[in-house]
């Protein structure tokens, strides 16, 4: 250190002190320095830097503040679903859009208005809904909305509780629920619609077969527990199979719907009708007063099917067999119930149909007996059990054999010989008396080939059609092919149709008639006279015989009155150029009376019995080589 005495500009003494410091601590100083100012910088901008981000976030916070309420109200106002905020009061604070578009107002109709101007759903019940949920909103309620001129529609309402500057709103939001609503009320038709198929008719509306068991089980139940009496009557149209076929199943459906609606009309509302299936129906009856009760109502039912019934043009008159059956009487429950009744109305058709009849327990054994002969029938034609028998048609006045009728018989392995009256009928309810049918034909026309092969003379074959036959697609076809693979003439071959089966399908049947008519073939009206209709479609159609019933014929000796109809139908055939035939001929007093009535053809056990193919070959020898004399009923 060094210390020096100077004097001042102003002559004063001064003195300087001089120090002397190593070059080093300068050198630390100078860095010192550097360094506070290089962390300073730093600090300061780090301190910056925060302050930037923390602005900028603050920005972009009031950014998003700023886009979310724009979202919120876009949102708000342009909504599919209407949005309502309101005071507790029901005043409205706001609403959007789709609120005053969905009521048809405007906004600012629509803001002078308040909640129970535009609903029935009382704000009270929605505001106490969300006083009881706190962490999730009410589920939605549903109410009408009535807009203006009237216009209203459902809605579901979802209500939120807000606080908003120190007031207590509501934010409500109300979605239209219209086509919704639709859709429902359509799902609910559909599953009605469904329901009612399952368990009605879809033509006549009754409730079906299944609906009826239940009906009559639920009636079984009550009878039970009041210990009283319930009724089945079970009942079907007697050939109804031959319309359907005949007229198609337009006539027969508008057929069915007459007859239920007139068996509907004769019951109490206690009682049930249903359609049982095809042309069956099932009438229960709860709680019946007596048996004759019962007789009275079946009765009813007979005298309504039987009225005359008019489809377009066309007049039908139908009849009825009826099944009754009894609980507790006939069984103990719905299944031994029905089958009681249809074994019951089997027994009214074999009756001979249009009538009913009570169950009887016998009868389980007649229902036995048929589905045992139904299945021998159905082997019969395979195992070749039918054979043909051939029945002669003579002329009264000369003695002549004029045609030959073929009927089958059924000659069964254990059964022994069973008559057409047993099996004809069952034939005709399955089917098979189609294929039967054909095979009668065939079997015929080849019998008449083998008699012209013996040199036997031509005689003319008739053969039964039944009226399932005659209806059947390419029948007449049928008949042509087999004409000509026997190689016979039109002309030897006659057809016997039934007078019923003519009534009944007499549109359908006329054009067949003819084509069978121009091609040389016979056609005969078999038992005729049971008094079905008018005569007069004889005049319409080319018949060329005409077979009275034996029915006239049994009493024609001893009744007047029978006596008196045999003189008319042959006086009738006569004038129209026909050909009588009087059919079941056993006695010598009814060919003599027959006779002095002009009846030109007989038929009949006195005259002869029916014969087998190889008899009725010896039997045409014998008649072609002596006189007709040589048969008793022509020898006296």
């Amino acid at each position: 250190m060094k210390i020096i005495v100077q004097e001042t500009l102003f002559g004063a003494p001064a003195v300087v002190l001089a120090t002397s410091l190593p070059r080093d601590i300068y050198s630390q100083g100078v860095h010192a320095l550097t360094y506070f100012n290089v962390w300073m910088l730093i600090v300061s901008l780090l301190g910056g830097g925060c302050i930037f981000v923390i602005w900028d976030r603050l920005a972009g916070s009031r950014q998003k503040q700023y886009d979310s309420e724009r979202l919120f109200q876009h949102l708000f106002q342009f909504s599919a679903d209407a949005f309502f905020l309101c005071d507790k009061d029901g005043e409205f604070v706001d609403v959007n859009h789709q609120a005053c578009a969905g009521l048809g107002y405007t906004r600012q109709e629509l803001m002078s208005l308040s909640w129970s101007d535009i609903t029935d759903a009382a704000i009270d019940n929605l505001l106490s809904r969300t006083q009881h949920l706190t962490t999730a909103p009410p589920p939605p309620m549903e109410a009408v909305f009535s807009g203006k001129h009237g216009y209203s529609y459902p809605g579901d309402i979802t209500i939120t509780h807000l606080k908003l500057q120190g007031r207590s709103l509501f934010f409500v939001l109300v979605r239209d629920i219209t086509e919704r609503k639709a859709a429902d009320n359509m799902l609910k038709e559909q599953k009605a619609r469904l329901n009612f198929l399952a368990y009605h008719d879809v033509l006549t509306s009754l409730p079906n077969r299944l609906k009826a068991i239940e009906f009559l089980q639920a009636f079984i139940a009550r009878a039970k527990q009041r210990d009283t009496v319930v009724a089945a009557l079970l009942f079907d149209l007697d050939r109804f199979k031959n319309i359907n076929e005949s007229l198609g199943h337009e006539t027969g459906d508008e057929i069915l719907m007459e007859v239920s609606r007139r068996i509907k009309g004769l019951l109490r509302d206690s009682d049930v009708v249903a359609r049982f299936g095809g042309d069956e129906f099932l009438v229960l009856l709860e709680h019946p007063q007596d048996k004759e009760g019962i007789k009275t109502v079946a009765e009813k039912i007979l005298e309504a099917i039987a009225h005359p019934l008019q489809i377009g043009q066309q007049q039908f008159y139908l009849t009825g067999s009826i099944g009754i059956s009894l609980f507790p009487r006939h069984g103990k429950d719905a299944q031994a119930i029905l089958m009681a009744a249809d074994s019951a109305m089997y027994f009214a058709k074999e009756q001979g149909r249009n009538t009913y009849r009570f169950f009887i327990p016998s009868l389980n054994v007649d229902v036995e007996e048929r589905l045992y002969l139904e299945t021998d029938l159905r082997e019969a034609l395979e195992y070749r059990q039918f054979d043909l028998f051939y029945q002669p048609e003579f002329n009264l006045r000369t003695g002549q054999v004029e045609c030959l009728e073929s009927l089958l018989r059924w000659q069964h392995p254990k059964r022994g010989t069973v008559g057409p009256l047993e099996f004809i009928p069952l034939a005709e309810d399955t089917g098979l008396i189609v294929p039967i049918g054909e095979w009668v034909l065939h079997e015929t026309c080849r019998q008449v080939m083998l008699w012209r092969q013996q040199g036997l003379p031509p005689v003319r074959v008739a053969v039964n059609i039944s009226a399932r036959q005659f209806r059947q697609a390419g029948f007449i076809e049928m008949v042509f092919r087999v004409l000509k693979e026997y190689d016979l003439a039109a002309e030897w071959l006659e057809l016997e149709i039934t007078e019923r089966f003519v009534i009944q399908s007499a549109e359908h049947a006329r054009n067949m008639f003819k084509v069978l008519r121009q091609a040389g073939i016979s056609l005969a009206i078999d038992d005729f006279g049971q008094g079905y209709s008018s005569l007069s479609y004889l005049r319409k159609f080319p018949f060329s015989k005409l077979k009275m019933d034996r029915v006239f014929i049994k009493n024609v000796v001893s009744d007047p009155h029978d006596e008196a109809l045999a003189t008319a139908i042959i006086a009738m055939g006569s004038s129209l150029g026909m050909e009588v035939v009087a059919e079941g001929i056993e006695g010598r007093e009814q060919l003599d009376l027959l006779r002095r009535l002009g009846c030109p053809l007989g038929q009949g056990f006195y005259l002869t019995l029916p014969m087998g193919g190889k008899e009725t070959a010896e039997f045409l020898q014998r008649i072609s080589r002596n006189s007709p004399d040589m048969i008793k009923a022509f020898s006296d």
